[in-house]
């Protein structure tokens, strides 16, 4: 699951960062325009931002929130121990 979004992202990032004007500008070339070729690293970057929503939607409760209020994981694997 973990590579399929490596690669997609990662197919996805080399034309957001080929066609961002800032990149175009540092390395001294200009890629080939085409009909809404400025709009193509936000668009891209934006699916690659949502690949990995769902997926931190779904893991920030389960590992970072507990902590956040001062929970431990339990030592024997069960649940969390949350002082008071």
């Amino acid at each position: 699951m973990f590579r399929d979004k490596f690669w997609w992202s990662f197919a996805l990032t080399v034309p957001t960062v080929i066609w961002s004007p800032e990149v175009q500008h540092w390395l001294g070339f200009t890629a080939p325009p085409f009909p809404g070729s400025r709009f193509l690293p936000a668009i891209l970057g934006t699916i690659v931002f949502a690949i990995y929503v769902p997926s931190a939607i779904l893991w920030l409760p389960k590992q970072v929130m507990p902590q956040a209020v001062g929970c431990f994981k339990n030592p024997s694997g069960t649940g969390y121990i949350c002082p008071g």
